[in-house]
């Protein structure tokens, strides 16, 4: 998967949603639901009041390259090249400029490959009616 279409991903859950897995706000209705631990007559208190739930959009973080330079994979590997094979009373290689392109071509492409586990707003919420949602989505609870 490109970083393009990581960003192009999008997860729905409240705004203190801890663990985001959810494609829609029906997924993430449904899931929390059924795994948020409500018992029947909780949802039908829920249904009775006309409760709305606020459901926001998230994306994945974006990840920054610059993080990436200050002690970055080159700088480690000289060192310990330098300390294990280098002249104990020189100073330490620096890198070339040859040495600084690979390092940027080898970060960009794990980062491509990286998904980031963190998640950020995007801002855009909804509101959802729920005794409607559970009505159009005949969604059936009981115990």
């Amino acid at each position: 998967m490109n970083t393009e279409d990581k960003q192009e991903r999008r997860y729905w859950g409240f705004d203190d949603t801890e663990k985001l897995s959810c494609d829609s706000p029906d997924e993430f209705i449904q899931d929390a639901l059924e795994n948020g631990c409500m018992t029947s007559a909780e949802i039908q208190s829920m249904v009775d009041e006309n409760e709305e739930w606020v459901i926001c959009e998230y994306k994945p973080a974006v990840l920054n390259l610059k993080h990436f330079h200050t002690g970055g994979p080159l700088e480690s590997l000289l060192v310990g090249l330098d300390e294990e094979y280098g002249d104990p009373e020189g100073d330490y290689i620096k890198p070339t400029k040859v040495m600084l392109a690979i390092e940027d071509k080898f970060i960009a492409e794990i980062m491509a490959l990286y998904e980031p586990w963190s998640c950020e707003m995007t801002g855009e919420k909804i509101s959802v009616n729920m005794a409607k949602w559970i009505r159009d989505n005949e969604y059936e609870y009981g115990d």
